[in-house]
């Protein structure tokens, strides 16, 4: 039930079962939008965080770390 280009990571869910936290990959967070749009009425609720790899961090703050 994934829009085209939308793909799924991983998930992960608390101790209590409280709250599950999945983590996507798209180029467009449109997709995410439409995604949960799509799920409007199943109780769930959603909160979309963008993020950044860490590998793709370290790339960008490289050359602002002192490597003394």
């Amino acid at each position: 039930m994934l829009p085209e280009s939308l793909s799924y990571v991983d998930r992960w869910v608390e101790p209590d079962f409280s709250r599950c936290f999945q983590l996507m990959g798209c180029d467009d967070l449109r997709l995410l939008q439409q995604w949960t749009l799509k799920r409007r009425g199943s109780g769930a609720t959603f909160e979309i965080v963008s993020v950044v790899s860490s590998n793709e961090t370290r790339y960008v703050i490289v050359p602002y770390v002192d490597a003394a």
